[in-house]
């Protein structure tokens, strides 16, 4: 995402609820925001899934992941990931849970990968798509800057 897109997106906030304009601290919360919607698009895509199934199910997806485990990927991945530092409260909120749910999310996950080593393989290919796709967004915000 470019920084001509992140100020629209902060223009268009600021319209709706009419505030004043703190830019360094709203400029931070919408590179959050278009980090973690980033993280968690290519986690759905690469389960193709939507997004309010992640949001509101305890059920399967599919035979071999449970929402939670897909909500589990995003969480670790975003942590890993996300250039800046971005609470667990932050990337919890995203998908409708709590911190609480992201640590406990983290470690069934990470069991999983030693019991299950096919979760292994695809977190590792997920994280290769979202090292991609943010080096590229880094790189086009910080040659436009």
């Amino acid at each position: 995402m470019e920084i001509e897109d992140i100020i629209k997106v902060l223009k268009e906030r600021f319209i709706l609820i009419e505030k004043p304009i703190n830019w360094e601290k709203d400029y931070s919360k919408a590179r959050e925001s278009i980090y973690l919607s980033m993280v968690l698009e290519i986690v759905c895509k690469y389960f193709s899934v939507d997004l309010e199934p992640i949001m509101n199910s305890k059920k399967s997806a599919n035979k071999d992941y449970s929402y939670a485990d897909i909500r589990a990927f995003y969480y670790k991945l975003s942590k890993e990931n996300c250039p800046i530092y971005i609470s667990y409260e932050t990337i919890a909120k995203v998908v409708g849970k709590d911190h609480c749910a992201f640590i406990y999310g983290i470690r069934q996950i990470n069991n999983k990968f030693e019991l299950e080593p096919d979760k292994l393989i695809d977190y590792e290919n997920l994280n290769k798509q979202i090292k991609s796709a943010l080096n590229i967004s880094v790189s086009a915000s910080a040659s436009k800057a």
